[in-house]
């Protein structure tokens, strides 16, 4: 059986121009996308980007109080006929993370790790995914991502993140998708209170940095890629 294989973005992977990243979108990703609700918030300081704020996922945005946000699937170009396909992609995904054209072979560090979700109402083979958490569960360094003490982690060891599967914004279907491959990027918490800044601080951040790390934010906006934390950002 040929599996359909998505890949969800939530920042600069799906708008950024460097040559690795189009690259990879040219290469890797079929035309087909959708606009889906996932938990997601401005979390992490980014050295590379003027120690300003990148986005992350977060359980506590399944909460009223705070929000989903919206983010893209893109349908890979390849289908999965076994895990060996599938652990492929994740690596050319991790390539175009680390903004480098080749594969390395692993798909993880210790600022992040790649994890699937796997849609509930597709039968895979009894222990089709063995050798995937296989590999996460005896990577020293994979899923080592932070989260507030009032919050489930959003990635496992062994590989799978602990998230609903994602439905369109447009009409709140479930994607047809069978697998969906996304990059948990570990959040910076407060080292007191172990909780994510606020919108103030991450607007701050943007405020006092001179290299236009601002594009972050107003490129993700500007591409359909939103948090429940926009229009605090912005009122600031």
């Amino acid at each position: 059986m040929a599996y359909k294989i998505g890949v969800m973005m939530i920042g600069s992977l799906y708008w950024e121009n460097n040559q690795a990243r189009v690259n990879w979108r040219s290469s890797r990703l079929s035309e087909e996308q959708f606009d889906v609700f996932t938990p997601i918030r401005y979390g992490r300081l980014s050295e590379t980007r003027g120690s300003t704020y990148t986005m992350v996922f977060s359980r506590l945005c399944t909460r009223k109080s705070y929000g989903l946000g919206s983010a893209k699937v893109v349908t890979c170009k390849n289908t999965a006929n076994n895990i060996d396909d599938i652990i492929e992609e994740a690596k050319y995904l991790w390539a175009a993370e680390r903004n480098m054209n080749g594969i390395n072979n692993r798909f993880w560090d210790s600022w992040g790790s790649i994890g699937l979700l796997c849609n509930p109402n597709t039968l895979f083979p009894k222990n089709f995914f063995s050798k995937w958490s296989e590999i996460t569960t005896n990577a020293g360094s994979y899923g080592k991502i932070s989260h507030c003490k009032s919050e489930a982690p959003v990635l496992s060891k062994n590989g799978f993140f602990n998230l609903l599967w994602p439905t369109s914004t447009k009409n709140c279907q479930s994607l047809s998708h069978d697998i969906i491959l996304a990059t948990a990027t570990d959040p910076t918490l407060d080292t007191k209170t172990k909780t994510y800044p606020r919108a103030s601080k991450i607007a701050q951040a943007w405020k006092e940095d001179t290299e236009n790390n601002a594009k972050y934010f107003w490129e993700n906006r500007r591409n359909g890629i939103h948090t429940f934390q926009d229009n605090t950002i912005i009122s600031f």
